[in-house]
């Protein structure tokens, strides 16, 4: 195990023999900070797992430019999402279109002709990736629910929590979606 201390908002760990630098969450960055630097076989084997005294964390390769989403429509499905997240929509190419936000967050959207949309729950047809949308409240979780009708989602299932829970939607070209509540 080695430590290290904060620098500039980014905590790095001072080198360790064979080891090199383990560098650490920017929300472990007060004060020192232990970290267990990564075996081979646990850097191939699974997630990163952050705690309060540990982190098993790689020196970052590549930055998230944006996620994809195959559809029938780009420049629909960008302006349903556009809707709910009050993003930007930039439709100029038929084939591609962007979303995104004011501090540059993407999402993007790109034609698919032949897309077959997932059944969510069924496994047959799996939904390959989904988006969680949080908003505080059940009460907001039901207006959201009448807005996203509206724009043509589809609702799925409710599951049912009183404080906190989540309702499943498609969205227009078939991909899965989720209002959660209480949980931020």
């Amino acid at each position: 195990m080695v430590e290290g201390r904060s620098r500039g908002g980014v905590s790095t760990v001072e080198e360790s023999p064979g080891r090199g630098k383990v560098p650490l969450p920017g929300r472990l960055s007060r004060g020192w900070c232990r970290a267990e630097p990564l075996r081979s076989e646990q850097f191939r084997a699974g997630p990163f797992r952050a705690g309060p005294f540990r982190a098993r964390v790689r020196s970052m390769i590549a930055t998230l430019q944006c996620t994809v989403i195959d559809c029938p429509d780009p420049a629909a499905l960008a302006a349903f999402y556009g809707r709910i997240l009050g993003w930007r929509v930039d439709d100029s190419d038929p084939e591609w279109a962007n979303l995104t936000a004011e501090d540059g967050r993407r999402l993007a959207f790109q034609l698919a002709p032949d897309h077959q949309p997932p059944r969510w729950p069924d496994p047959a047809y799996p939904q390959q990736l989904h988006l969680d949308f949080d908003v505080d409240t059940i009460e907001d979780a039901e207006r959201a629910q009448q807005e996203l009708i509206e724009l043509g989602a589809t609702f799925l299932h409710d599951s049912g929590g009183v404080r906190s829970g989540f309702r499943v939607f498609n969205d227009p070209a078939g991909h899965p979606f989720c209002i959660c509540y209480g949980q931020s």
